[in-house]
Formats: C-alpha cells, sequence, structure tokens
C-alpha cells in the first residue's frame, strides 16, 4: 500500500466522522485462532461449508470420529477466514445461536478486537484480498499461513460508533443479497421440479402434471423430423479480423439461455459468415457439442458466427420455447450423456441429436408448456438484475466508504 506512512480519509463518510484513518496490522486488531475446548458432539463446517457469505451445509459429529482438522470452535461474531482460495471470498462471520459449531482448520479462526461487523466488510474488500494473494503461496491452489495473515495491514476508523455504522450497513446490504439469492435458488429449484413433473418420464407417454384441458398422450418422434434444420458450425479456422463486426461463436460461449458476448471473443469478417449463420431465425437453439455439452442459447439476432463445438436447431413442427425446455430436462440431459464419443474432449455427434426419439404432445399443449417455462425463467432473469443490482450497489460503496 503506497503512502502507508500518511493518515486517510474515505471519499464517503457517515457526517460527524472526521478523524483520519490509519493503518493497521490484522493481527492488532484480532486474536488468531483462540484456544478451546472441542465439545464431544458439535456441528462440523469444512471448507466446502461456506459460499460466499453465507453457511451453506454442515453436519453433526461427534469428537471421536470428526477428522483431525476439525479444531476451529466458533464464538459468536468470531470470524472464519478461507486461507485456501481466499480470491473465492467464502468467509463466514459467526452469529448463530447454537455454539457447538467446529469449523475446519482450513479457515483462520479470527476474533476481533474491534467492531466485527466492521471488520468482516474488510476483509472482503477486494484492496485486502489482493494483500492476502501477494503474501500467498501456490498457483492452482494459493494459500496463506494464519501468521502472514496477521501482517496483512489496511486503514481502519479507530472510532468504534463509525466502525458500528459502516458495518450495520454492509450487513444489512448482505442480508439483502443473501435473500435475492435465496429467492433465485428457490424459483430455479421450482422450475427444476416442474421440469421433471411436466415432460414424460422414460417408458411414459403422459407426464406426471399437465394443463387440465390436456389429456391426449404424448406420441413419440424421431428428433430431426420435427425441425427444418440441425447441423453445426465451421469445421475449421476462419481468419480473425480484430476490425470485424462478427463474433466467432464455441460452446463455451453459451451460457443460461443467452449467447455470451464479451471482449475475449475473437471476430471475423462479415464475409466469411456462411448461408447457415445467415439462416439462423429468432426461433433457432443453440447446443454446446464439444467438450462443454449441452449449454443452451437462444438466438436472437447477433451478428455471430458458429463454430463446430455448437449446433443450431431451426424448428419447423414444434413450438421453439417447448423444445429448448426438453433439452433442459433430465431425460434429454442422460440421453446426451450416455451418447457421448471422445476420451480426453467429449463431443456429441449430430448424428446422435438428429435421431433421438422423444414424446411430444399436440401444438397448443407444446405453446402452455414453453410458455410456462419462459415466464419463469424471465422470473429468474429479472431477479438475477436485482441481484446485480444490489451487488454493483454494494461495490460502489466499498469503493467510496473505505480507504
Amino acid at each position: 500500500m503506497e503512502n502507508e506512512d500518511k493518515n486517510r480519509v474515505p471519499k464517503l463518510r457517515y457526517p460527524g466522522y472526521t478523524d483520519p484513518w490509519v493503518l493497521r496490522k490484522l493481527g492488532e486488531v484480532t486474536e488468531l485462532n483462540p484456544k478451546n475446548i472441542i465439545p464431544d458432539t458439535f456441528e462440523y463446517v469444512d471448507l466446502e461449508s461456506v459460499s460466499g457469505t453465507q453457511l451453506k451445509d454442515h453436519r453433526t459429529l461427534s469428537k471421536n470420529e470428526a477428522p483431525s482438522r476439525a479444531q476451529r470452535v466458533a464464538k459468536i461474531n468470531d470470524i472464519f477466514y478461507q486461507t485456501v482460495r481466499p480470491y473465492q471470498k467464502n468467509n463466514f462471520l459467526f452469529n448463530l445461536p447454537k455454539a457447538n459449531y467446529v469449523f475446519s482448520t482450513g479457515y483462520a479462526q479470527l476474533r476481533p478486537l474491534v467492531n466485527s461487523l466492521f471488520l468482516f466488510t474488510v476483509i472482503q474488500l477486494t484492496s485486502f484480498v489482493n494483500e492476502v494473494l501477494n503474501m500467498s503461496t501456490g498457483t492452482s491452489y494459493p494459500a496463506i499461513n494464519g501468521n502472514d495473515l496477521m501482517k496483512i495491514k489496511f486503514y481502519t476508523t479507530e472510532n468504534i460508533k463509525e466502525q458500528q455504522a459502516i458495518g450495520s450497513l454492509f450487513k444489512k446490504i448482505d442480508d439483502l443479497i443473501a435473500l435475492q439469492q435465496r429467492k433465485i435458488e428457490h424459483l430455479r429449484k421450482r422450475k427444476a421440479g416442474l421440469l421433471q413433473k411436466m415432460f414424460p418420464k422414460d417408458g411414459a407417454d403422459v407426464p406426471e402434471v399437465r394443463f387440465p384441458e390436456y389429456t391426449d398422450a404424448w406420441v413419440l418422434r424421431k428428433f430431426n423430423d420435427m425441425f427444418l434444420s440441425i447441423g453445426d458450425g465451421i469445421h475449421g479456422t476462419p481468419i480473425y479480423d480484430e476490425k470485424g463486426s462478427t463474433f466467432f461463436i464455441n460452446g463455451n460461449n453459451l451460457s443460461d439461455g443467452k449467447i455470451i458476448i464479451s471482449n475475449e471473443i475473437k471476430k471475423v469478417n462479415s464475409k466469411q459468415k456462411s448461408k447457415v449463420d445467415n439462416s439462423l431465425t429468432s426461433d433457432t437453439i443453440l447446443m454446446s457439442i464439444n467438450g462443454t455439452i449441452g449449454s443452451l442459447a437462444r438466438y436472437n439476432g447477433e451478428d455471430i458466427m458458429l463454430g463446430k463445438s455448437v449446433s443450431y436447431m431451426i424448428p419447423k413442427y414444434i413450438d421453439s420455447n417447448f423444445a429448448y425446455f426438453e433439452l433442459e430436462t433430465s431425460r434429454a440431459k442422460n440421453y446426451f450423456k450416455n451418447s457421448l464419443t471422445g476420451t480426453t474432449i467429449k463431443n456429441l455427434g449430430l448424428k446422435s441429436i438428429r435421431e433421438r426419439f422423444f414424446n411430444i404432445p399436440i401444438m397448443r399443449e407444446q405453446k402452455s408448456i414453453g410458455s410456462l417455462f419462459k415466464k419463469l425463467d424471465e422470473l429468474i432473469t429479472l431477479q438475477q438484475r436485482k441481484l446485480e443490482h444490489l451487488e454493483l450497489q454494494k461495490r460502489g460503496l466499498l469503493q467510496q466508504m473505505f480507504v
């Protein structure tokens, strides 16, 4: 950190606080790995149990069956800092009512001597994490030991009331983010459950759940018979052109129903586009078929050229939305998984896609099902945007309210 000898102030702070912030080592404001007696029975928290700032999982163990790394006995307001791959920021501020939690030694246990909410916000700062990474060893799994962690410096207010005010603000923001994440998880689980029930299982010709006005059995059809065309992109390397306007798309550019366009994607001159690229319609479904298998996207008029790891499917006798969500079912995914070829890099052949048999209802029921799942996806997208907005707000405030 530059100008370490100078006191600083953040750009944005609560009125009434004017004292400069001072440089401190983490070891000056926290106790590292305090000694405790491990209870006979406890809830064990391993490295995979914390995601973001949330405790996602734990399991009940006895002292006799617990792994040797079960050493960190939690106390209210303790901070558990992930020392392996710290860039993931999977850290937890312990605030649970039960006192029988024990964390893995994969976490550094920090017992704050300052406001715990404030310190927890500090350790999530990008600047703090970068300092940790600079002190870490290893490349694939960078890690820092507790003693080196205690040497990390950061600027802090020494006014406890200002610490409390800042810590409480970011706690509220984190709570809103966690609530938003739970909403998204709930919607995704709801969608997954409906996908299982509203499409027939293997050997069945009707789904478990359907709209009441439909009673006819679904009929078995070959995938190829339902589409105008099923194919893939160019089998070769195009001539890249930084000044080109057309993005060269491969399977890893498909995610959550969208073609992910970024500055890292190589461009080509639009004259290289094939008849296939120019024939894509708004109903076209794209799917990754090489390396990463089964990622889906809808074509939405983007200026793109397809690579061989992307298959395209242009519907003819099938509703596009119905077809898209049918491809998301576990039945479809299992079929594709069992049809893969290759050893190091897996590949899904077009023949396997074209010759796949599946059950299909009349067009009106297709449209009803497709519309339902499309609305669910739109709702998930809306909630995802709200989450991204909250995260953006938090990042902006972190930049302005800390030195």
